[in-house]
């Protein structure tokens, strides 16, 4: 029984590996270019920014056109920028290989930073393109504003895994320029998961029938039947996007 419950955690824990950037740790206050495989757990495609939370430009103080007073991260003390250094285009991004199970259910959960100071380069809009397991899932954008710092939305994706492996990727999509003239310099990123969808597991015959989610040891201390109702359908189809 002991074995049964550490499974029942161990399916919801999250399979993406540094997904909160946190690592390696960059200098407080700074803006670094990284390529290759210089971010742990990921490989990089041309380049990407690994950005402390306190990092700020031209000193501001205010929030006032061509300053930010910080480039505050979701979560932590560091987020990625994918449009690199000023904006290099779609070429940038950051890819990872996760284990899953083919035809297992899964929700990958994460955020699109949107830095914002009234003008250039900083004019208000963030797009950030992903793809898994080769699909192509399009662009998630973030239009909303905080003057002077990141805004940041979540986004969430249901999804089925084709095989064993699924490769995970964010590519910028942000446009170098929001218009003739005024560049467009942030596509932030932070805080990214994958986790298994909850579902009922099967052990002992129809009583060992129960919800993941806490139920085994209800059962066991309790000896008591839990109906469990079908997967909603969202959690059927290949997959389903949504943010909030």
């Amino acid at each position: 029984m002991a074995l049964l419950v550490a499974s029942a955690h161990s399916s919801y824990a999250n399979l993406i590996t540094n997904g909160d950037f946190e690592l390696p740790a960059v200098t407080t206050g700074t803006f670094n270019i990284l390529t290759s495989s210089q971010l742990t757990g990921w490989t990089i495609s041309n380049q990407i920014g690994l950005t402390s939370t306190t990092y700020a430009e031209n000193g501001a103080t205010n929030s006032i056109q061509n300053y930010m007073n910080a480039f505050n991260a979701q979560s932590g003390n560091q987020s990625v920028d994918l449009t690199g250094d000023h904006n290099q285009g779609p070429t940038d991004g950051i890819q990872q290989i996760i284990s899953t199970i083919a035809g297992g259910q899964y929700r990958m959960t994460f955020w699109v930073g949107n830095a914002y100071n009234g003008g250039l380069p900083y004019p208000g809009i963030a797009i950030v393109d992903v793809q898994i397991g080769g699909v192509d899932f399009g662009d998630f954008t973030n239009t909303d504003t905080s003057l002077g710092y990141v805004n940041w939305r979540q986004f969430s994706i249901d999804f089925s895994a084709a095989s064993t492996e699924t490769l995970i990727a964010f590519y910028n999509a942000t446009p170098p320029y929001f218009a003739p003239g005024i560049e467009n310099n942030w596509s932030g990123l932070d805080n990214v998961a994958v986790n298994s969808v909850p579902g009922p597991i099967v052990g002992g015959g129809v009583p060992g029938m129960v919800l993941a989610s806490g139920g085994l040891l209800a059962w066991w201390r309790r000896r008591r039947l839990f109906r469990v109702d079908p997967l909603p359908e969202h959690a059927k189809s290949t997959w389903t996007a949504s943010h909030r």
